[in-house]
C-alpha cells in the first residue's frame, strides 16, 4: 500500500471518529435535556420537586400560567411561575421557565437576601438617621424587579423642593454607609430611588445645588413641574389654535434644576383624522402652508426651542420621496407609498422661508 493510499485512509478514519464523537455528544446532550424536561418542566408537581430538591423546603404555587395558547402567543410563550414558602415568612419568588418549557432558575436567594436586609436595617441607627431627615418607607425591596434601595418623601414634599435637596445632601454619607454594609452581605446597591428619581451613589456631589442639578439633568420629567406652567404660558396657545394646531412642550435638556435649556415643540393638527379625507398630508398645498404658519409662530416663542415636531402627518415611506406626491409614487410603484407618522422633525425650522422649503426628517 503506497503512502498516498495510507494517508487517505487515515484521514477518512479521523473524520469518522470526529463525526462519531460529535454524534455521541449530541445524543448525550439530548438525553440530558430530556431528563431535565421530565424532572423540571413547568407543571405544578415539577416545580414543587425542583424547589424541594434545590432548597429542601416546600412551597405553595400562587401562579403558574404555563404555556400560553392564545392566538397571539401560539403556544410559544411560557410564563414564569410564582411560589410562596410555607413557613411563617411566606416569601414569594418567581421560578423562571424557558421557552422550551424547562425551569431555568429562580430568584429565591435574592428575595431571601433582600428580606434579611430589610429586617436587619429597619431598627438600625442609619435608618433612624434617615427618618430624622424626613424620609419614609426605607426598603431594599422584595425582588429583582424592585429598586436596589428606595425611600419616600414626606407627603407634603416634592423632589424639586429645596428642603428635599438639603435633606438628601445631608443623607448621602448615611446612604453610603448603608451601601457599604449591604455590600458586606453580598448585596449590590449602586443607587437609591426616591420619588421615581434615581440617585447614583458613585457620583460626587459638591453642594446641595450641585446635587439638585445633577439629579435634574438625569431625571428631567421629575423636575419640569417647577417651571413648565410658566414657560408654557409663553407659547401662545391661542395663536397656534388659530393656525390649526394643538401644541405641547417637552424639555430635552437641563443644566440647572429650575430651568429648561432645550425644548422640543410638538404641533398636532386640529381635527385631522387618520385614513380619511381630513388627513394632514405632506403633499397637500394647504397643509404645507398651515405647517409653515406653525413654524413661523414657533420662532417667535421666547423660549429655547431646539426642535419642532409635527404629529400625525402622512409622509412617504422614504424621506427622499417628499418631492413627489403620494399619487405619483403610487403610480410609479403600483401600490400605496405613504404612511401616517408621529412626531416628525421639521429640519432646520429656523432657516425655512416658504412652505416649499419644508423638509421632514424621519426614519423611513
Amino acid at each position: 500500500m503506497n503512502k498516498k493510499v495510507s494517508l487517505t485512509i487515515g484521514i477518512i478514519v479521523l473524520i469518522l471518529l470526529v463525526v462519531g464523537i460529535m454524534g455521541y455528544k449530541q445524543f448525550s446532550s439530548k438525553q440530558t435535556i430530556n431528563k431535565v424536561t421530565k424532572k423540571y418542566g413547568y407543571e405544578d408537581e415539577e416545580i414543587l420537586a425542583y424547589v424541594e430538591d434545590k432548597y429542601g423546603f416546600t412551597v405553595s404555587i400562587l401562579e403558574n400560567e404555563g404555556r400560553k395558547t392564545g392566538s397571539a402567543e401560539k403556544g410559544l410563550t411560557v410564563h414564569d411561575a410564582i411560589v410562596e414558602t410555607t413557613d411563617e415568612e411566606r416569601l414569594q419568588f418567581p421560578i423562571h421557565i424557558s421557552a422550551f418549557g424547562n425551569i431555568s432558575g429562580d430568584d429565591y436567594e435574592e428575595v431571601r437576601l433582600r428580606n434579611d436586609l430589610n429586617e436587619t436595617f429597619q431598627e438600625s441607627e442609619m435608618f433612624q438617621e434617615l427618618r430624622v431627615e424626613g424620609f419614609t418607607s426605607l426598603t431594599f425591596g422584595e425582588g429583582s424587579e424592585d429598586p436596589a434601595f428606595s425611600m419616600a418623601l414626606p407627603e407634603d414634599k416634592q423632589i424639586g423642593d429645596p428642603e428635599v435637596h438639603a435633606s438628601l445632601f445631608e443623607s448621602l454619607p448615611i446612604l453610603k454607609k448603608v451601601q457599604e454594609q449591604a455590600e458586606q452581605e453580598g448585596y449590590t446597591m449602586e443607587d437609591v430611588q426616591i420619588a421615581e428619581v434615581t440617585i447614583p451613589l458613585n457620583k460626587e456631589y459638591e453642594s446641595t445645588d450641585d446635587l439638585a442639578n445633577k439629579l435634574a439633568a438625569e431625571n428631567i420629567d421629575a423636575f419640569t413641574y417647577l417651571f413648565y406652567k410658566e414657560d408654557f404660558a409663553k407659547v401662545g396657545e391661542e395663536e397656534f389654535a388659530e393656525a390649526g394646531f394643538d401644541v405641547s412642550l417637552t424639555c430635552k435638556k437641563m443644566v440647572i434644576h429650575t430651568v429648561c435649556d432645550e425644548y422640543s415643540l410638538t404641533l398636532r393638527p386640529i381635527g385631522q383624522e387618520v385614513q380619511t379625507d381630513e388627513e394632514f398630508r405632506y403633499d397637500d398645498e394647504a397643509d404645507r402652508q398651515q405647517l409653515f404658519d406653525g413654524i413661523l409662530l414657533s420662532r417667535e416663542i421666547a423660549l429655547p426651542i431646539d426642535t419642532v415636531l409635527v404629529d400625525n402627518m402622512v409622509v412617504p415611506f422614504k424621506p427622499e420621496d417628499q418631492k413627489y406626491s403620494g399619487e405619483v409614487l403610487q403610480e410609479r410603484e403600483g401600490e400605496v407609498q405613504v404612511m401616517t407618522s408621529f412626531e416628525i422633525e421639521v429640519k432646520d425650522f429656523r432657516e425655512i422661508d416658504s412652505a416649499e422649503e419644508i423638509y421632514l426628517d424621519y426614519v423611513g
